[in-house]
């Protein structure tokens, strides 16, 4: 499967931005280690988190840190390349992935490395990815993330006569 060069991307992130966020806790601060800022959702709940990369990438996991259980993201529907996808897309245009996140999920309980599986298959050459945020655990009217970390590889190995084991 080549799932074992697995790494974290942000660094490669080239842009990140949100709709709906609240200016003074923009989506920037999501992808900052160790930051104690966070993103906050603004006028409701719902939130469009959109992440475009330097180059094609691979993703296989997410791992989302919320800063409470009341505020922290529950249903989320995740688009590949449609970076310019509006609410009323994103509630109604077919995904590439539905999640279902719980608390774990979120990183709130005692396993603080939890990351949520993607189907890989569907997440090969991704230039931006597009997270809608439809729900939180606690209907609060806030959403509030406070890291965000994609996992995958990089895309540009992509052809199979080039592929070589890992040396780790």
């Amino acid at each position: 499967m080549g799932m074992d060069c697995v790494e974290v991307l942000n660094p490669v992130i080239s842009e990140i931005s949100a709709l709906n966020q609240n200016d003074d806790f923009p989506a920037a601060n999501l992808i900052k280690p160790g930051s104690a800022s966070i993103l906050k959702s603004d006028t409701d709940h719902q939130l469009i988190i959109n992440l475009k990369f330097q180059q094609p990438v691979k993703i296989a996991q997410l791992y989302f840190a919320a800063v409470s259980e009341g505020t922290a993201p529950s249903e989320i529907r995740l688009f590949v390349n449609k970076p310019n996808l509006g609410f009323s897309d994103a509630e109604d245009a077919a995904s590439t992935q539905d999640l279902l996140l719980d608390a774990k999920s979120n990183n709130l309980t005692g396993d603080k490395d939890c990351k949520v599986d993607l189907k890989f298959v569907k997440f090969q050459n991704v230039n931006t990815l597009t997270i809608f945020v439809n729900e939180n655990i606690g209907g609060d009217d806030i959403t509030e993330l406070k890291y965000l970390e994609v996992w995958g590889s990089k895309g540009e190995a992509s052809n199979i006569a080039d592929w070589k084991p890992c040396k780790s």
